[in-house]
């Protein structure tokens, strides 16, 4: 075949690899093993984040805003906010992802 090369792994190699990752593995497995319940916590709010940064999440939130409040207004003083308004379900999605990681703003 062309663009392979045949590489030569002595017998000596192949163990001092597995014995190098032996113990980093064992550590990764014990960890799993406890059931650390703040893990799959902690990569549903990193999803989070990462979906509001992409701004998927607050433009789900003001389609859904619109079908359930319509083109209702908050009036604030003299400022007027639509409740399904893109930037506020996106200021929204930002704040409740910095408190609810710990990062407070």
């Amino acid at each position: 075949m062309e663009g392979t090369t045949n590489t030569r792994i002595t017998p000596s190699e192949l163990e001092a690899y597995f014995k190098a990752v032996e113990q980093p593995f064992a550590e990764t497995r014990r960890e799993f093993s406890r059931g650390n319940s703040t893990t799959g916590l902690v990569g549903l709010l990193g999803l989070g984040f990462f979906f509001s940064l992409i701004l998927v999440i607050p433009f789900l939130l003001s389609k859904l805003a619109f079908i359930l409040f319509g083109s209702r207004v908050i009036n604030f003083r003299n400022l007027q906010v639509h409740l399904s308004s893109f930037w506020l379900w996106w200021i929204t999605a930002r704040v409740n992802e910095f408190e609810t990681s710990g990062h407070g703003i």
